[in-house]
């Protein structure tokens, strides 16, 4: 599993519950992260 995936995923969620507020191109880069890691475990 890649360590900058799940890294990524937990800057993300941080950075959400600071601003409650994502643009859509972070949630592109969600939903990608998202998949990837999912597809790694």
């Amino acid at each position: 599993m890649k360590k900058g995936i799940v890294t990524k995923i937990l800057l993300f969620i941080q950075m959400y519950k600071e601003n409650n507020s994502v643009g859509i191109g972070d949630m592109m880069d969600w939903k990608l992260a998202e998949i990837l890691f999912l597809d790694k475990m």
